[in-house]
């Protein structure tokens, strides 16, 4: 019987991992072709898997690392230099102050719209922690957020 897992796909990563069967994939597939939603939407739905396990698969299908964050792991004094507008509107959190320096956590999708307008800024600096590909740039510590 031939198999119905595509390699390097959503559905490859959950099933090398065990965490769904053949018959789960048959199931979502089926769920997919049905309502039109996303494969991993599918299996939500059919209570297969929850959205942190797609969450996980889909960080590790397209090389993002993946932080689950708990509020123990954010420095307030840190938060307190990002205006909250700021924060929402390019999804990102502030983790922790160290000296001139504040790391963030942010989204991916924001990432590239969010790091050319900060580094306009005087004030704190930010590193992403992933490596390379990442951007630095400063952010102000005042209330109002970047023009």
């Amino acid at each position: 019987m031939e198999s119905i897992v595509k390699q390097g796909s959503l559905g490859s990563i959950l099933f090398t991992c065990q965490i769904i069967s053949e018959d789960d994939i048959a199931a979502a597939l089926e769920e997919q072709k049905k309502t039109g939603c996303r494969f991993g939407e599918a299996l939500v739905t059919l209570g297969i898997v929850t959205q942190e396990d797609i969450d996980w698969a889909l960080s590790n299908q397209l090389n993002i690392p993946y932080v689950r964050l708990k509020p123990d792991m954010v420095d307030r004094a840190a938060v307190q230099l990002v205006p909250a507008e700021t924060a929402r509107q390019f999804n990102l959190i502030p983790l922790i102050r160290a000296g001139d320096e504040i790391s963030i956590a942010i989204g991916t999708r924001s990432t590239r719209q969010a790091s050319p307008r900060w580094s306009r800024r005087p004030a704190v600096s930010f590193r992403s922690p992933w490596g390379s590909s990442a951007r630095s740039g400063r952010c102000r510590s005042s209330s109002t957020a970047p023009p």
